[in-house]
């Protein structure tokens, strides 16, 4: 018999079970990683949402994000310990990590890769690799001229990074002596996060107790009138804003506001601070304090933009998206103000998406007209910084200065934030195909996305558009969509008079000047006689496409890239648009020797110059990729056009979206044959809306306005829809073809990128693929075919495109298609292989 070890019996004990964690990595891993709690953390302080310091593989540490807490051990892998909780509450809400999940199933990526596209840099502290010196033996250890030299950097900087490491060496490598020291055990690495956020801290003044007393005080403003009048005149000014001259308070003050009401130097503020006249507290402020916006009121509608109002609430009760098709410059703005003023009488929020950063200069304005500083704005120009302050204000975690964000403006990546009370979404230019990201992944489609964050905040969706898209019309023609027309311009203007100019029968009569027709030369010169602006479109940056040599027919192109080099005159440089490389521009054939370099084709900068040499005196601006890479330069050109400073702009694809200009009478588009002999399914939608959308700047308020298409195919079936606005032929054909050839959106596609830095055995594996593939989806898989540009930063490219029957199970489909491409990789010899899904794709 075993002896008894407790008298009266085994005592109570608390046993302890394990918590795990499973987060979400920032990494492309298929699946949640599970790690434990560690004895300081209680599970108590851990909550879905929150992120946490970890280290994944043999040194790397992440942060992720948490998603589930449990008791259950993966089978599969011993689990590491959390090595810090970085939250004290979660920074992701429920709703969105289920919103995560979704994405991440339908457009065929991981959750990881969305949370990179999700969260702000600012709350993603990246893991940075350090470096610290071994004791050194008393023997000391033999060492070469360049390994002193780094030895010596990491004995004065312990802890030094390898970034700043490389830079003080003035070496363009230092790997391979870390490596050499790390073997010898010289040195050691050690991980740490490195925090992307701080918030903005102002100094804050406050008047010390001992000085609250009028009659103390009255003493210290004695003295300070005769020995020191600039810190006197600091010290009324702190009063007076402070509140003590009239209500007899003792508020604190900034720093800047005294300097700046009292007009004296920081230095008397400084004293008064030595003095203990003033204590000095850093508090958290607002990166974005703006004056206080005089709100005006909302711009009384018109009867049709009433009924449209009407209607769209109308269609609202029985749908959860309504589609509002009004023709250019019929005053679709001012319906969506009134029905975001409705959204926040009921305590909602509102999102206004819109599909380029250009266009949020223009309605910013308007909406803060009405509704002051109650908007956010949330696009890629800003910094992390910013975009960081957003998402905390939207969580409730904001500066005490900071107002409350009841509208967000913003571009596709809006859709992640952390919204608490939805209530309607706005999709302007719901056609536009800047909405979908192409990369890296998620490639999802802003506009889809928003339908499905409505849904999960039972929010409704509007989106509004002058030429929708093939997939919207049909679904608001078939009744899945509510469907609202406002047919009339705002004060009844006329559509704009389009003519076609034929260039090919131009050219043959010798009438063209450069690569303008007579009748586009004429009417520019009409508006510039009037005082009237004009905008030319043409879809392409730079100088010119490529240069040639004249005599053998030599192209130069990317070394990187299958693609010529674009020429820029004003840098006199050959560009690549696709990787970034670049080299000056040639003047002798690399093939034959020959000087007889020209340009071929011509781009937004040649039209400038050609204008110019016509047009003297005309002041001309561009707007492309070019001429916006700094953060002001939208608003800058935009401001500058809007209010008379330039006659002329010349854009790309810009100027299409949503522009409002009051004075433009004229506008060209140059090369309407570029967009119509595109290899792309919706070559015929993209040209038809961008033609349409493009024409819609000219005449918006004054007058008629002028629009010339020039083409060398003026019978072509797009052209003549677009001169008649014929936009129910349009789309009669459209489907028509659509279905015949059955193309979205009667089918869904998913196109799967094969990349490799080998031509042959990307050849061979996208073969194999397609082949595995065909034997399920028979011959509704395209391909394998290169891509227009076959090869970019010397990856090979193939593209395989799938038809899903909408009819079937498309998730069903889409776990075939990704096991049968994963499974491809690990046949020998195609580890290399790089595989990316697109889903509903172009």
């Amino acid at each position: 018999m075993l002896p008894t070890l407790f008298e009266g019996g085994i005592p109570d004990m608390q046993v302890h079970t394990p918590k795990y964690v499973d987060v979400i990595l920032p990494v492309s891993v298929p699946k949640l990683y599970t790690y434990n709690l560690p004895e300081n953390i209680s599970e108590e302080e851990v909550r879905p949402g929150m992120r946490v310091c970890v280290q994944f593989g043999k040194r790397k540490l992440f942060t992720a994000l948490v998603v589930k807490i449990h008791s259950q051990a993966p089978a599969e892998y011993e689990t590491k310990e959390i090595i810090a909780l970085l939250d004290d509450y979660p920074v992701v809400l429920d709703w969105q990590i289920k919103f995560w999940e979704w994405i991440a199933e339908y457009y065929m990526c991981t959750r990881g890769e969305v949370l990179n596209a999700a969260l702000p840099v600012g709350l993603r502290p990246e893991g940075q690799t350090q470096v610290f010196l071994n004791e050194i033996p008393e023997s000391g250890i033999d060492l070469k001229t360049n390994e002193e030299n780094i030895v010596k950097a990491i004995e004065n900087n312990p802890g030094i990074t390898i970034d700043k490491l490389t830079q003080l060496s003035g070496r363009k490598e230092v790997m391979p002596v870390l490596r050499q020291l790390l073997y010898r055990e010289v040195i050691s690495f050690s991980e740490s996060l490195r925090e992307n956020y701080k918030p903005k801290l102002v100094p804050v003044l406050h008047l010390h107790e001992n000085l609250k007393h009028e009659k103390i005080l009255g003493e210290l403003m004695n003295h300070l009138e005769k020995r020191a009048p600039k810190q006197l005149q600091a010290l009324l000014a702190f009063l007076d804003l402070s509140g003590f001259i009239k209500e007899k308070k003792f508020s604190p003050v900034l720093k800047s506001l005294v300097i700046s009401k009292a007009k004296v130097p920081s230095a008397a503020v400084k004293a008064l601070v030595d003095r203990d006249v003033f204590i000095v507290e850093e508090v958290e402020s607002s990166r974005f304090l703006n004056e206080e916006k005089t709100q005006a009121d909302k711009v009384v509608l018109n009867e049709y933009q009433e009924k449209a109002l009407k209607e769209i609430k109308e269609t609202f009760e029985n749908n959860e998206v309504t589609l509002l098709r009004g023709v250019t410059s019929s005053g679709k703005t001012e319906i969506y103000i009134h029905l975001i003023e409705e959204q926040l009488g009921q305590g909602k929020q509102v999102l206004y998406l819109l599909p380029e950063i250009a266009l949020t200069t223009q309605i910013i304005l308007r909406l803060q007209n009405v509704f002051g500083n109650r908007i956010g704005i949330y696009h890629s120009k800003y910094n992390d910084a910013e975009r960081v302050e957003v998402w905390n204000n939207l969580l409730g975690y904001r500066a005490s200065d900071a107002v409350t964000y009841d509208i967000i403006l913003g571009v596709r990546s809006s859709v992640f934030l952390p919204y608490k009370n939805l209530g309607l979404i706005i999709v302007d230019e719901e056609h536009e195909n800047t909405y979908k990201q192409f990369d890296p992944a998620p490639r999802y489609h802003a506009r889809d996305t928003a339908i499905v964050l409505a849904s999960l905040h039972k929010a409704k969706v509007l989106l509004g558009t002058a030429t929708p898209s093939v997939e919207s019309y049909l679904n608001a023609k078939t009744g899945k969509y509510g469907y609202v027309e406002l047919l009339n311009r705002y004060l009844d203007i006329q559509l704009p008079e389009i003519k076609v100019a034929d260039v090919r029968r131009a050219r043959k009569k010798k009438q063209m000047s450069g690569h303008f027709s007579p009748d586009l030369i004429t009417e520019i010169q009409q508006a510039l006689n009037n005082n009237e602006q004009i905008i030319l479109f043409q879809n392409r940056r730079g100088f010119a496409p490529y240069l040639e040599c004249a005599d053998c027919g030599w192209i130069p192109g990317c070394k990187h890239c299958d693609v010529s080099l674009t020429y820029h005159k004003l840098k006199n440089r050959l560009n690549c648009h696709y990787c970034g490389y670049n080299m000056p521009a040639v003047v002798r054939c690399n093939a034959c020797g020959s000087h007889n370099i020209q340009t071929r084709g011509f781009g937004t900068e040649k039209v400038e110059d050609d204008i110019q040499l016509i047009f003297p005196e005309a002041r001309l601006l561009r707007l492309d990729m070019d001429t916006t890479r700094k953060k002001r330069s939208y608003d800058e050109i935009i401001d500058k056009f809007s209010t008379g400073q330039v006659d002329v702009l010349i854009g790309t694809q810009m100027v299409s979206k949503g522009l409002d200009f009051d004075n433009v009478s004229v506008v060209g588009i140059l090369n309407a044959d570029n967009m119509l002999n595109f290899p792309d399914f919706r070559a015929f939608e993209r040209s038809f809306q961008m033609m349409a959308q493009v024409s819609g700047r000219a005449g918006r308020k004054k007058k008629r306005g002028k629009v010339i298409i020039q083409t060398g195919e003026p019978e072509h079936s797009i052209i003549k829809q677009v001169v008649n606005n014929d936009i129910e032929g349009f789309f009669n054909i459209q489907l028509s073809e659509r279905k015949k050839y059955i193309y979205p959106p009667y089918i869904r596609l998913v196109k799967i990128i094969i990349k490799h830095g080998d031509s042959k055995t990307l050849r061979e594996a996208s073969n194999k693929l397609a082949s595995e593939l065909r034997k399920l989806f028979g011959n509704r898989v395209l391909g394998p075919e290169p891509p227009v540009i076959g090869r970019i930063q010397n990856w090979y490219i193939n593209h395989i495109l799938i038809k899903l029957n909408k009819s079937q199970n498309v998730g069903q489909q889409k776990k075939q298609i990704a096991d049968l491409s994963y499974n491809l990789k690990t046949h020998t010899g195609y580890s290399g292989l790089q595989l990316f899904f697109d889903v509903d794709p172009f």
